[in-house]
């Protein structure tokens, strides 16, 4: 079903609580608050079997929301992680895979200095074009 998006921020870190759900850094190594692109490569390229695992197997996710990077974690996740995959582009946050009902999400890091309407509404509403598209190929 097509989700409901016009509740309160508190509704929604409720209903967020219903429903599993993960959270998997590429950088395997606790310290420091930011990273840079290249480093998020170094670390993925060093861990990459653990990551593809962590994430294709024991995770299986029909959502994966990539948090900042600049588009880098999303292109790991769509070329190397799922790059057996087929992704249609429906608007520049959404990446579709409908063989696999996978949905890529290239977002903001939650921490970004990007105003909240930026980084979630315009986000709800690219992955609520995402559903209605779906919902119309299903009738």
């Amino acid at each position: 079903h097509l989700p409901v998006f016009d509740k309160s921020k508190d509704e929604y870190v409720e209903l967020a609580r219903k429903y599993p759900m993960a959270q998997v850094n590429v950088k395997k190594l606790s310290g420091g608050a930011q990273v840079n692109n290249d480093e998020v490569i170094d670390f993925y390229n060093r861990d990459e079997r653990f990551v593809n695992y962590q994430i294709r197997e024991l995770l299986n996710p029909n959502i994966i929301v990539c948090g900042g990077g600049s588009g880098t974690l999303t292109d790991i996740v769509l070329q190397r992680i799922y790059g057996d995959k087929h992704f249609e582009q429906i608007n520049t946050w959404c990446f579709y895979c409908a063989e696999s009902d996978l949905l890529v999400i290239d977002s903001y890091h939650p921490s970004a200095r990007v105003c909240n309407e930026d980084k979630f509404d315009e986000m709800i509403a690219n992955v609520q074009q995402v559903y209605k598209l779906k919902e119309s190929f299903n009738h």
